[in-house]
């Protein structure tokens, strides 16, 4: 037995003597052989933190934000969160986050190693932020490079 065997156990999901990995999502396990792109291969649970998280953008878009300044912040936040979903959904490196590991530069990788339980974290930190610009209590002028 190598030292790679030794990390190696049976998938639940597909019977596999592979390194196993757990689902936020769902709870159950799964590996590479029977995972979509890296993620669980048992449940949706990335697709709907993604679905999820694209409502959201929607939803802001339709708030009311009285002034020309408030409108403004909603649409950089919107610009940021579309920037922001497309990097995490490419699994891109350095992606700027707001919540997720207490802000900062992460990789798409490290990112959805919760099967999208940090992309739902980070959409409740943008509705947040968004309820709070249509009060006039928050700004947000950070735009996305695109």
């Amino acid at each position: 037995m190598s030292s790679d065997d030794s990390d190696c156990e049976e998938c639940g999901n597909c019977g596999g003597n592979v390194n196993v990995q757990f689902c936020y999502g769902c709870r159950e396990d799964y590996c590479d052989e029977c995972g979509f792109n890296g993620g669980c291969g048992v449940c949706d649970a990335e697709e709907e933190a993604f679905d999820k998280f694209k409502t959201s953008i929607e939803t802001i878009k339709k708030m009311n934000a009285p002034e020309k300044s408030t409108k403004d912040s909603l649409q950089h936040l919107v610009q940021f969160m579309t920037y922001w979903i497309h990097q995490v959904e490419c699994l891109e490196d350095d992606i700027v986050c707001m919540y997720y590991g207490d802000g900062g530069q992460h990789d798409g990788t490290e990112i959805m190693t919760d099967c999208g339980d940090s992309v739902l974290q980070e959409m409740e930190w943008f509705l947040e932020k968004a309820s709070l610009i249509c009060q006039g209590k928050y700004t947000f002028d950070t735009l996305s490079p695109e």
